[in-house]
């Protein structure tokens, strides 16, 4: 401590309070004990919590207590923390934390819990009542958030404003708990895989490479089976907490939508965890492969089933106006086993070619003729090379990659067209433009090898297609399409 703080301990104990005898007819005195801090640097202590990268703030408080023989201690006073700074490992220190706390004979206070976090801040408010053993009895916690940081695994950039309550009580019946989420919005930069580019790696000292586990178990050991995870262990008490979420949204970039429900965590008569409930979202949007889906709904439900054997169901509906037709895809079934459905509104594309539109914005590359014998494979490309365009999108700035095969225009022989093959890249410049370039493989003589291209999406059944090349070949097409 510095040399301005002071820590003062002192216990009272009056004559008669020693020589009392427990036979006695008369209550012995109680003793008195009472505890002063004034200025007191927590970073002091810093030494005994090594697993802490920081340690800080001035602590100020005032206890008494009255200590009666064979009877529980009655303890009032008060306890302050300004400017307190916490270091967790991995997280960046919390600085300028202010926390005060009083306590009663029969109940707890907290007036004030402050903690600044980056640019935002969580404020709580919160009381406990205890019963005569000392034990809670009932509770109520009152918190709000302003563009709180949150740490989500692969979520960048995501901050909670919030306004939440929790009340409940202990009693034979078990603990009672009630959560309310009144209003909240999280705010996410970027979701996972959205346009990340890529980084740079280097050597990672915690990272030790071996050739065998054994190795890496060290001198004098071995690798042996691993050990099965063992059941959670049953709560000493029934419990039953509901949550309610009012509203919830979600805002970003790449995501827009209001989240509300009810869920209920219980025990069971084992003893086992057990949630029920259902959260749902209607309304707002997602990004999709740089393309915006609106969300038409989305549940997810928990049949009150042990949390060790958690698989809720799930029933999403999200879907995109494309020119001549709206792409729709449903997802259903259970969180382990999803159940994809693609289809059209109205239904003039198959699954295939609205997977097409998924990946492409274009159904062209899974329509039949030609192409189609290789359609599926190039699908399959587009995903393939999905995740390695979200990474380079900044560089690249494509939408499109699409290989597939074409009639080149000339027989090979035995009546058949001569198949080249074709690679195209592109961008949307707006949902109706679209900017790309052509190679085509093993081209004949006059006929392009390179080539630009222009599309033009004029209205849902009208659209006008450019195209020209190094061979001095080109056009320009004006298409009416009539589905039947």
């Amino acid at each position: 401590p510095s040399k301005t703080a002071a820590l003062r301990a002192s216990l009272a104990a009056p004559q008669a309070a020693l020589l009392c005898r427990p036979a006695a007819r008369a209550p012995c005195p109680p003793l008195a004990a009472r505890l002063q801090v004034d200025r007191l640097d927590l970073a002091a202590f810093a030494p005994l919590a090594p697993g802490l990268r920081r340690l800080g703030g001035q602590l100020d408080g005032r206890l008494e207590a009255e200590l009666r023989r064979g009877g529980l201690p009655r303890a009032r006073g008060w306890l302050s923390l300004k400017e307190g700074a916490l270091g967790l490992p991995g997280k960046p220190p919390l600085e300028g934390i202010a926390l005060r706390l009083r306590l009663a004979p029969e109940r707890v206070e907290l007036e004030e819990l402050r903690v600044p976090a980056g640019k935002g801040k969580l404020e709580a408010r919160a009381h406990v009542t205890l019963g005569p053993d000392l034990r809670p009895r009932r509770f109520e916690l009152r918190a709000g958030t302003d563009a709180l940081p949150l740490a989500l695994a692969g979520v960048d950039g995501v901050r909670l404003d919030s306004r939440a309550t929790l009340t409940g009580s202990l009693d034979e019946r078990g603990l009672q708990a009630a959560f309310r989420l009144e209003r909240g919005t999280v705010r996410i930069d970027k979701l996972p895989g959205g346009g990340e580019s890529l980084r740079e790696a280097g050597p990672l000292p915690e990272v030790r490479l071996v050739q065998s586990l054994d190795e890496a178990a060290g001198p004098g050991q071995r690798r042996g089976r691993t050990p099965t995870s063992a059941a959670p262990a049953a709560l000493p008490f029934p419990l039953r907490a509901q949550a309610t979420i009012r509203s919830l949204i979600l805002r970003g970039k790449e995501l827009n939508t209001e989240v509300s429900g009810e869920l209920t965590l219980s025990s069971n008569a084992k003893g086992a965890l057990t949630l029920a409930g259902e959260l749902s979202a209607t309304g707002g949007r997602i990004e999709i492969l740089k393309r915006q889906y609106e969300i038409d709904r989305v549940r997810i439900g928990f049949d009150g089933s042990p949390l060790a054997r958690l698989d809720p169901r799930v029933d999403v509906l999200i879907s995109r106006r494309f020119p001549g037709a709206t792409a729709v895809i449903a997802v259903t079934g259970s969180a382990k086993t999803p159940e994809l459905k693609l289809r059209s509104e109205p239904p003039i594309y198959d699954s295939s070619q609205v997977l097409a539109l998924v990946l492409t914005g274009q159904p062209d590359v899974a329509q039949g003729g030609a192409g189609s014998s290789l359609s599926v494979a190039s699908l399959v490309l587009q995903a393939a090379v999905g995740w390695m365009l979200e990474k380079i999108s900044p560089v690249l700035a494509l939408d499109v990659i699409r290989l597939d095969q074409v009639g080149s225009g000339t027989k090979a022989g035995m009546g058949q067209e001569e198949q080249s093959t074709r690679l195209e890249v592109g961008r949307y410049i707006t949902d109706r433009i679209y900017l790309g370039y052509r190679h085509i493989f093993n081209t004949p003589e006059g006929k392009n090898a390179n080539e630009g291209r222009v599309e033009w999406r004029i209205a849902p059944r009208w659209s006008l297609e450019a195209a020209f090349g190094d061979a001095g070949a080109g056009g320009l097409d004006l298409f009416w399409t009539y589905w039947y």
